[in-house]
């Protein structure tokens, strides 16, 4: 407001104390461990889970767009390419396949895991 002549308070510092949940990478074999979820204490997804890990003793690490990006797939790639709308040598499908083939090798290795702890 003083740029057009106001008189105001000069802006206090504005400092993130909670990680933005849409952009936050998050290790879930310790989420699991410690039977923690992402909705706590009836607050914002995700802001009770951290407090709860920074309370357990993990830290809380700030990565750079391009290395966080470097985790994810574009979701309507993924739906493009389950569609068969990528050649079978592009990028994104190879990605998408490659991806689905670990998760049911990871359910089937569950599946056996958990058959054989009964």
């Amino acid at each position: 407001m003083r740029y057009v002549g106001l008189p105001s308070k000069n802006p206090k510092p504005f400092r993130e104390t909670h990680l933005k949940s849409f952009c936050t990478l998050w290790n879930c074999d310790v989420i699991k461990q410690h039977n923690l979820r992402f909705m706590m204490d009836n607050r914002v997804p995700g802001y009770a889970l951290q407090d709860k890990m920074v309370k357990l003793g993990y830290a809380i690490s700030f990565l750079s767009a391009r290395r966080l990006f470097s985790y994810l797939d574009h979701i309507q790639a993924g739906t493009v390419a389950a569609n068969g709308g990528y050649d079978t040598d592009h990028r994104r499908r190879k990605t998408y396949h490659d991806t689905l083939l670990r998760f049911q090798k990871e359910a089937s290795n569950d599946a056996k895991t958990t058959s054989t702890e009964k």
